[in-house]
């Protein structure tokens, strides 16, 4: 689920996006901690082009500060 928007949660349980929408929402509001973290990260990897791991791996996203684009929503997703 992680990532996931409304559509694709509205695909994984069969319901309409309304629903889906309520759904993350729902989820958001019982892990707020969670939902800013992750766009803690979304919003350092937009500044430095990259997210690290624990143990210190770069992974790059050079289309991630381009977030008009298709290309710079889905690396930010991938973040």
């Amino acid at each position: 689920m992680y990532g996931a928007g409304t559509n694709t949660i509205a695909e994984i349980l069969g319901c309409e996006n309304d629903t889906a929408r309520n759904v993350l929402a729902a989820f958001e509001v019982s892990f707020p901690q969670m939902f800013q973290w992750f766009r803690r990260v979304a919003d350092d990897c937009r500044r430095t082009g990259y997210i690290q791991t624990l143990s210190g791996r770069r992974r790059y996203f050079a289309g991630i500060r381009n977030r008009a684009s298709e290309e710079g929503r889905s690396e930010e997703r991938a973040a």
